[in-house]
């Protein structure tokens, strides 16, 4: 009874569903979420008065998995070819380009090319995408008992490795020196805006903000004022005991007015710095600003008025799993294909400004550039190199690794396993130890 039922477990769950759900999440709604989300690109021409010219791109749709051979002819292709003639297994991907020009006397004239070429996608074995989600295993020459979960690329079989990072829009106070906060306004591009509060020494010093962005400390309570918080909002969360020094430090800005001159004394653009900078994800409502504000402080100085000694504390744990997000092949890719298909669009907008300024037609089909995000993606999954500025897999290598076909334990082993981004030469035992709350969240045989 117990070897049927694990058989049926087996059957029916994929030991490598993470990564096929997750690439199907990318493929259904984040590049579809990306496309139909951008901006659309405006271009009036510089030199002269004319028309305005305004491009618009939406409707993702999705070829077969296809090769275009040396004749230019395109035919279907399986993932075992792929690997025989090292090619790499992929989808064409197709938009619809709407194209609207406004002349001077306010005359709107609107063209729409469907299914313009925008890239080839690559394909994960048994996707959604993949010819294998609905065919036999046997007449592709492939194994039945295969796990899929990775991508071909140049003939070579490529697992993205799971990345671990810490979670975003929480409160952490792993120790005395600081409470962070990682706000994260794009669940897609994960870029991160980093708010830390620290203190030298409880109940001698001031309390202090800083920001990567700003190379000046900020007094904590001119950065509340300036956001336009109250006395009563500071007093529900926060005792005036606790902060006497840092209602000293600010005494040089009383009023929102004065905090705000002398933010500018610091930083060009101070409207900016407070929407874009500090609590991004909030947006521009500086009442709730001001409330997560106190929640942090408040927060801190719990901490710290617990900290009796070692081992007799109330810190945060930086290896509990709540303090950890997963970011699986799905997540990684949308990020890339956000940062490349953006990449793409400045190159149109400056084309199509180019064409504008000579007083030539403006084809948009024209200008889209298939092979920019077709080797962004290509190179990154060959190589392994993540480097996308100001995201969380800033500089990380590493990512895509070949997979390993020692052994069937081998294979599915390195299609489960989650990367720290801890390097391998560092003497840290913490992050590699098995923890009781990671029960059902990571597998015991794979710890990080």
């Amino acid at each position: 009874m117990t070897k049927t039922v694990v058989d049926c477990l087996f059957r029916d769950v994929s030991l490598t569903r993470q990564a096929l759900h997750s690439y199907d999440d990318f493929v259904s709604r984040i590049v579809h979420g990306v496309v139909d989300g951008h901006r659309p690109i405006t271009v009036t021409p510089q030199l002269f008065s004319g028309g305005t010219h305004t491009i618009t791109l939406n409707n993702v749709t999705y070829g077969i998995p296809s090769v275009i051979e040396k004749d230019n002819n395109i035919r279907k292709i399986t993932p075992m070819e792929a690997r025989v003639r090292d090619f790499m297994y992929s989808v064409p991907m197709y938009v619809d380009v709407h194209h609207t020009y406004t002349d001077t006397s306010g005359h709107t004239t609107s063209k729409i090319k469907q299914k313009i070429y925008l890239a080839r996608m690559p394909v994960m074995v048994r996707s959604s995408l993949c010819v294998m989600s609905s065919t036999d295993n046997y007449k592709h020459n492939e194994c039945p008992h295969d796990p899929g979960g990775y991508f071909i690329v140049n003939g070579r079989e490529k697992t993205l490795v799971v990345q671990e990072r810490i979670s975003p829009n929480m409160i952490f106070c792993f120790g005395p020196g600081a409470c962070i906060f990682h706000s994260e306004q794009n669940p897609t591009t994960h870029r991160n805006s980093t708010f830390r509060i620290t203190v030298r020494k409880f109940g001698s010093t001031p309390f202090r903000a800083t920001f990567a962005t700003v190379n000046a400390e900020i007094p904590l309570l001119i950065l509340y004022r300036a956001l336009g918080g109250t006395e009563d909002m500071l007093h529900r969360f926060i005792d005036p005991t606790d902060v006497i020094e840092t209602i000293g430090d600010a005494s040089v800005a009383t009023t929102q007015e004065t905090a705000l001159q002398w933010l500018g004394e610091y930083m060009e653009d101070v409207d900016r710095f407070l929407n874009e900078v500090v609590y991004p994800h909030i947006g521009q409502d500086y009442s709730m600003k001001c409330l997560q504000m106190c929640l942090q402080w408040a927060e801190y100085i719990r901490c710290l008025k617990a900290d009796k000694g070692p081992g007799d504390n109330d810190y945060h744990d930086r290896d509990h799993v709540r303090a950890k997000r997963l970011d699986t092949a799905g997540a990684m890719l949308g990020t890339l294909f956000s940062h490349l298909f953006f990449q793409m669009l400045g190159n149109v907008r400056r084309d199509a400004q180019a064409l504008a300024d000579k007083n030539k037609p403006i084809r948009p089909e024209r200008l889209i550039q298939p092979q920019h995000i077709t080797d962004g993606i290509k190179y990154a999954l060959a190589t392994g190199n993540w480097k996308i500025k100001s995201s969380s897999y800033a500089g990380r290598v590493g990512v895509s690794q070949m997979l390993n076909r020692n052994t069937y334990i081998s294979c599915i082993s390195q299609l489960r396993r989650v990367d720290t981004g801890i390097d391998s030469t560092q003497k840290i035992i913490a992050p590699r130890l098995l923890y009781g709350n990671q029960w059902g969240y990571l597998c015991p045989s794979e710890t990080p």
